[in-house]
């Protein structure tokens, strides 16, 4: 087991698959990339990501399971109105992709606006008439981020994986969160139970580690990033664990065909409850899931803590 060591990051474990390493971070908290990438490393790897034909692949897997996401967008916002009420708001979508959980919000209601660098998306962004400022969040000046104003809810899912800096991303982002506003993220829930069990029973790699993921979270660390910078954890939820189906001997890894195939048996799961009239059983099993540490993703929901000259309230009134 190898130790990385730097002014700022120190490895209480290392990971590998193939030439990359994991570190176990004591000083930042959570896994990541060893080293980390640069910057320009970054920025090609994401273009080269969501361009061209991977970009077409993503919105006609996306457009093909539009139904399973209909319902992910639904349990979201109950989440939201759980804990903020049922009157809709202004929310914020940072790395929005194509649109599709705003379209859903503006739906609802919500007035949206999004933040996406991606050039590749903005075509189907002004289609959907969603705002969008076009940079990324390193590159949004303090007249961008007063112009955009202050949301009631600031969105992010599978974005914190890809950036170098999570709580610098956290802390900028904070500033256009209402006081009493929530931030929902959701990441990959990596190193979980399932996972790591997958790897011993069925001798294969830790497949989740990919130079397109820089940060390795799961919910407690997502719940430490999100206290970091003032929000405090309300909720949690998941995703199915499609990590099961390698326990029923469906070694989807490295067979994107199978890879398909039991996604689709996840969606009929869904369908076949959600249908029959049991959805509400369905979001239990994912909650209960999300309090055992398991599930495909970790969705956190933080409330932003109002201040009383520079000091947090616990009673969560805001007397400024």
């Amino acid at each position: 087991m190898s130790f990385a060591h730097s002014s700022n990051h120190k490895a209480m474990a290392s990971y590998r698959n193939g030439n990359l390493e994991v570190i176990d971070c004591e000083c930042c908290g959570y896994r990541h990339l060893w080293p980390i990438p640069s910057e320009k490393e970054v920025r090609e790897t994401y273009e080269r990501r969501f361009g061209g034909s991977i970009r077409s692949h993503f919105v006609e897997k996306k457009r093909e399971d539009a139904e399973h996401w209909q319902r992910v967008f639904q349990r979201r916002l109950g989440q939201i109105r759980e804990h903020r009420g049922q009157k809709p708001g202004r929310i914020l979508d940072v790395g929005c992709g194509v649109g599709d959980y705003l379209a859903f919000m503006s739906g609802q209601g919500w007035e949206v606006y999004g933040i996406e660098p991606s050039e590749s998306f903005h075509g189907e962004l002004a289609q959907r008439s969603v705002p969008v400022l076009p940079k990324l969040v390193e590159d949004i000046s303090d007249d961008d981020w007063s112009q955009l104003g202050q949301f009631d809810v600031i969105n992010m899912s599978q974005f914190l994986e890809h950036v170098r800096d999570p709580r610098a991303i956290l802390s900028a982002v904070e500033k256009a969160l209402r006081p009493g506003g929530l931030l929902v993220i959701e990441c990959p829930n990596d190193f979980n139970e399932f996972q790591l069990a997958a790897v011993v029973s069925q001798d294969i790699p830790m497949w989740w580690i990919s130079p397109l993921h820089i940060n390795y979270f799961d919910f407690e660390a997502l719940e430490r990033l999100c206290r970091s910078v003032g929000c405090e954890p309300v909720g949690r939820s998941t995703q199915f664990p499609l990590e099961m189906f390698l326990h029923f001997g469906d070694v989807y890894v490295g067979n994107p065909e199978l890879g398909r195939e039991v996604h689709k048996k996840r969606i009929a799961f869904e369908d076949s409850l959600t249908r029959s009239g049991h959805g509400k059983a369905l979001e239990d099993l994912y909650d209960a899931l999300a309090g055992c540490g398991l599930g495909r993703h970790a969705t956190v929901v933080a409330r932003k803590q109002p201040r009383v000259a520079g000091v947090v309230t616990e009673t969560g009134d805001d007397y400024d």
